[in-house]
């Protein structure tokens, strides 16, 4: 946790050095939905660093349930953290949300102003909240599949 993140920080080590799957420290914080280590990182890291699939911390965000990734995702966009950068599968953090359905995420997501996403073919998009959330700010979940 945080006790290890400033401990590795006193010594000098360069937190933002990618481990085997390229992840980054941050990326792993947001990954786990570790917030108060996501709060000490971002002033130490770079934010939108990429992993081996591309990914950044905002993609992680995803990952994280009950809510953490939306509020992960806040921090890391005050910050400067950018949003539509896109992973090895052309995916942005906004599509990874709405196809993990997590409603927060997508909500804070548009709200910053990312573009209506649209997931990779054969990609299912989860209706109910996430619906709601997508076409309150931009559309009709149908718009989310490429070639509709």
């Amino acid at each position: 946790g945080v006790r290890l993140l400033k401990l590795l920080k006193a010594q000098g080590v360069d937190l933002n050095t990618p481990n085997r799957e390229g992840d980054t420290a941050l990326i792993t914080a947001c990954r786990q939905g570790d917030l108060a280590s996501v709060k000490l990182l971002v002033h130490v890291c770079n934010l939108n660093a990429r992993n081996n699939a591309g990914q950044t911390a905002l993609h992680a965000c995803s990952a994280c349930k009950g809510g953490r990734g939306a509020h992960i995702a806040s921090l890391l966009l005050s910050k400067g953290a950018k949003l539509e950068l896109t992973d090895a599968t052309n995916s942005t953090a906004v599509s990874l949300a709405a196809t993990q359905g997590d409603a927060p995420l997508c909500d804070i997501l548009l709200h910053h102003g990312s573009r209506l996403p649209c997931t990779p073919p054969g990609r299912a998009v989860p209706g109910g909240e996430v619906e709601r959330v997508l076409a309150r700010h931009r559309g009709p979940v149908s718009a989310l599949v490429r070639g509709v």
